[in-house]
Protein backbone atom coordinates (compact mmCIF):
# COMPACT_ATOMS: atom_id res chain seq x y z
CA UNK A 1 0.00 0.00 0.00
CA UNK A 2 1.10 3.64 -0.86
CA UNK A 3 2.25 6.27 2.35
CA UNK A 4 -0.48 8.30 0.89
CA UNK A 5 -3.19 5.18 1.12
CA UNK A 6 -2.17 4.25 5.09
CA UNK A 7 -2.18 7.95 5.87
CA UNK A 8 -6.04 8.61 4.48
CA UNK A 9 -6.93 5.01 6.35
CA UNK A 10 -5.45 6.42 9.58
CA UNK A 11 -6.89 10.23 9.41
CA UNK A 12 -10.04 8.32 8.29
CA UNK A 13 -10.26 5.32 11.03
CA UNK A 14 -8.11 5.36 13.65
CA UNK A 15 -7.96 9.32 14.23
CA UNK A 16 -11.70 9.78 13.91
CA UNK A 17 -11.87 6.70 16.77
CA UNK A 18 -9.42 8.96 18.93
CA UNK A 19 -11.44 12.46 18.62
CA UNK A 20 -14.62 10.74 19.66
CA UNK A 21 -13.45 8.35 22.21
CA UNK A 22 -11.17 9.92 24.14
CA UNK A 23 -13.04 11.36 27.27
CA UNK A 24 -14.33 7.26 27.17
CA UNK A 25 -10.67 5.85 27.72
CA UNK A 26 -9.45 8.84 30.06
CA UNK A 27 -12.37 7.51 32.47
CA UNK A 28 -11.02 3.68 32.14
CA UNK A 29 -7.57 4.16 32.73
CA UNK A 30 -6.67 3.06 28.93
CA UNK A 31 -5.38 6.58 27.57
CA UNK A 32 -1.72 5.48 27.82
CA UNK A 33 -2.36 2.00 25.63
CA UNK A 34 -3.87 4.04 23.12
CA UNK A 35 -1.25 6.66 22.85
CA UNK A 36 1.08 3.72 22.47
CA UNK A 37 -0.99 2.31 19.80
CA UNK A 38 -0.90 5.93 18.40
CA UNK A 39 2.96 5.69 18.20
CA UNK A 40 2.79 2.22 16.84
CA UNK A 41 0.70 3.14 14.18
CA UNK A 42 2.40 6.11 13.29
CA UNK A 43 5.95 3.92 12.93
CA UNK A 44 4.46 1.80 10.64
CA UNK A 45 3.22 4.15 8.71
CA UNK A 46 6.65 5.73 8.54
CA UNK A 47 8.61 3.09 8.57
CA UNK A 48 10.90 4.59 11.56
CA UNK A 49 12.07 1.95 13.95
CA UNK A 50 10.07 1.29 17.56
CA UNK A 51 12.78 2.56 19.49
CA UNK A 52 13.09 5.63 17.54
CA UNK A 53 11.15 8.96 19.13
CA UNK A 54 7.59 9.79 17.07
CA UNK A 55 7.83 13.42 18.34
CA UNK A 56 9.31 14.86 14.71
CA UNK A 57 6.65 12.69 12.92
CA UNK A 58 3.98 14.07 14.72
CA UNK A 59 5.99 17.34 14.31
CA UNK A 60 5.97 16.79 10.51
CA UNK A 61 2.32 15.36 9.70
CA UNK A 62 0.88 18.00 11.96
CA UNK A 63 -0.84 15.07 14.24
CA UNK A 64 -1.54 15.91 17.66
CA UNK A 65 -0.76 13.80 19.97
CA UNK A 66 -3.07 11.99 22.34
CA UNK A 67 -2.95 14.91 25.20
CA UNK A 68 -3.34 17.22 22.42
CA UNK A 69 -6.92 16.61 21.55
CA UNK A 70 -8.01 15.61 25.12
CA UNK A 71 -7.60 18.64 26.75
CA UNK A 72 -9.13 20.63 23.63
CA UNK A 73 -11.97 17.83 24.29
CA UNK A 74 -12.40 18.28 27.95
CA UNK A 75 -12.15 22.30 27.63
Amino acid sequence: MSTHMLWSIYFAYFHSRLKSEIIFWSRDGEIMKVFQLQKQVIQVITGVHKCESCKNIFRKFRILTLTSPYILEVL
